[in-house]
């Protein structure tokens, strides 16, 4: 079996749905298989899943307990039988044959990781990947808005628009396709992420081992990622706990220091900027961020 498609599922199962039909629609030519893990979604959700795996054959496992996405991609992992897993999110929509297009690159190179380009429901081109690791140099970069990147990549820091496939510091947890055997290697994803950073901090230790991630923006994806104001708190909190996980695993004491430093003024500067221009959306957006630094 070529594919895995792993799919972890929290009470969006209009979306899982939607995900897996737009797969089935990609009338891929690979052998392949769905393995859905839910993380104990609400027995109605849940419900439908059941229904919904039992008419399509799909693999499902029922959580008992919601302990994150690295946790259910790793479960997922255990039942798999493809040469890759394609790890996807429930809020993806293949827009091309997305995934067969990303297995043959990656088989006819021996490249191990790959994603494709994303997109909003818009069809906006959204982030895709990142050029540079968390860290001191990374924390520089958005200070200064990404100019850096944006010079040196022509544009191409976090989407693809070369037309051509490109080495990348790490694909986004939405669409990333990773070869099982080196998965298993890894260990998976550490456990102790339960949202967010889990993906950077696994695609770093497949950079310490030798492993380069790829961009292939032949491969279209939609990715509808809630940007609603309301989960703006909560996601900021998740990301913020994650983010000093993977530094304190990963990057000095000092590093760390600079980086929150440096991220805490950039802070201080766009709130001034948009108090000053009257934005309060991005004023919130800034304060609530500047105030989960840790």
């Amino acid at each position: 079996m070529e594919v895995s498609v792993i799919i972890v599922n929290y009470n969006t199962t209009q979306l899982t749905k939607r995900a897996i039909n737009s797969i089935y629609s990609s009338k891929s030519g690979l052998r392949y298989e769905i393995i859905v893990v839910d993380n104990a979604s609400k027995k109605s959700e849940k419900e439908e899943l059941i229904h919904f795996a039992k008419e399509h054959d799909i693999m499902l496992h029922l959580s008992k307990t919601n302990q994150g996405f690295g946790v259910a991609n790793n479960i997922g992992a255990q039942y798999a039988k493809g040469e890759y897993l394609m790890l996807l999110n429930p809020d993806t929509i293949l827009i091309n044959n997305a995934i067969d297009i990303l297995y043959n690159f990656a088989k006819s190179r021996d490249i191990e990781i790959c994603g494709g380009n994303l997109y909003d429901e818009k069809g906006k081109p959204v982030h895709s990947y990142w050029q540079t690791m968390p860290g001191v140099y990374f924390e520089y970069c958005s200070l200064i808005n990404n100019l850096n990147l944006r010079l040196r990549y022509r544009g191409s820091h976090e989407h693809n628009f070369t037309g051509k496939p490109m080495k990348v510091s790490y694909i986004t947890g939405a669409d990333l396709m990773i070869k099982r055997e080196l998965f298993v290697k890894l260990g998976g994803f550490d456990s102790s992420y339960f949202m967010y950073f889990e993906e950077t901090d696994l695609q770093l230790r497949a950079r310490q081992e030798g492993v380069v991630a790829w961009s292939v923006p032949e491969a279209k994806i939609t990715h509808l990622e809630s940007r609603s104001t309301q989960n703006i708190e909560k996601k900021s909190k998740l990301f913020y706990e994650s983010r000093k996980r993977y530094y304190n695993k990963n990057k000095s004491v000092a590093n760390a220091r600079i980086a929150n430093t440096i991220l805490s003024i950039n802070c201080l500067l766009r709130r001034a900027l948009f108090f000053i221009i009257g934005n309060e959306e991005k004023l919130e957006f800034w304060r609530i961020i500047q105030q989960n630094i840790r």
